[in-house]
């Protein structure tokens, strides 16, 4: 399982930080790159800039957790092999800052004790990699996040987003005749490809690896009719052969799973406490 140290400031930032904490100027947290050099003999304070930066990924201001030392911020970083050609080990993590007038820095830097390995999408088999990090920034009234929207879709993006597709404008008949009453289904959605079958999230049929899906769900009549919304970025990131105006649609035999199917793309939606009509 990766591992990662606590984040270290370079000297840059450590001053930039100092210098928010005594209200004398604010600053961003711009973006993230993740780095295949081993930096465990290097000292972070004397780094300007990143070595061997393999990819970029997205920083997203974390609001999930509420930290009462108002001296730190955290954020989540998130990185996909998604038109990845090249397999490398994400040894470090660095964030950028850029002071509001000023130029931007390498800000600090996380390293790996034991690095997540990121594969190439040349399988097309999709990896995220997600890591909360904890800085120092001084005052957190003084340092916001930039977040790309043309990025990839991270847990607290979707979450705070309200843009969705109903895939087709499809609805699904459920079957609740078994749940309590106040008990309304539930619903988990995965994409994966070459898909055969229930989808399996070890390797199985050609697929290593699936992809969790945030769907939101609309009931209709009394539960008993499903509309699920996807989040379009992460259709797109996750599935970017999947046809969200034209796939097939077909239903295990024991009701617990409905596949929508754009070959070679498949989202599972599978219904945790009912079944399928």
């Amino acid at each position: 399982m990766a591992t990662y140290a606590n984040s270290q400031l370079t000297s840059a930032g450590l001053l930039l930080a100092s210098r928010a904490a005594a209200g004398k100027t604010t600053f961003s947290l711009t973006r993230t790159t993740a780095s295949s050099k081993d930096l465990s003999t290097v000292s972070v304070g004397e780094l300007t800039a990143m070595p061997d930066e393999m990819q970029s990924g997205v920083l997203t201001d974390n609001s999930i957790v509420r930290l009462d030392d108002h001296t730190l911020k955290q954020v989540e970083v998130f990185f996909t092999n998604r038109d990845l050609e090249i397999s490398y080990p994400v040894n470090a993590i660095g964030i950028y800052a850029k002071e509001t007038g000023g130029s931007e820095i390498l800000y600090a830097v996380i390293k790996a004790v034991e690095a997540e390995m990121m594969p190439s999408f040349a399988d097309k088999v999709l990896l995220e990699f997600k890591l909360a990090v904890t800085v120092v920034v001084g005052q957190i009234q003084n340092v916001t996040v930039a977040v790309d929207p043309n990025g990839l879709a991270t847990t607290t993006y979707v979450q705070n987003q309200q843009v969705a597709v109903v895939l087709n404008e499809k609805s699904y008949a459920i079957d609740t005749a078994k749940l309590n009453l106040n008990d309304y289904p539930r619903f988990k959605a995965w994409g994966y490809y070459n898909g055969a079958g229930i989808a399996q999230t070890t390797s199985y049929a050609g697929v290593p690896l699936m992809t969790e899906l945030t769907m939101n769900v609309d009931l209709q009549n009394n539960g008993q009719v499903m509309i699920p919304r996807f989040m379009t970025a992460q259709i797109k990131a996750a599935l970017p052969d999947f046809n969200i105006g034209s796939f097939a649609v077909t239903r295990a035999s024991d009701g617990k799973w409905m596949y929508l199917i754009s070959e070679p793309a498949t989202i599972g939606i599978q219904c945790l406490n009912a079944t399928f009509k």
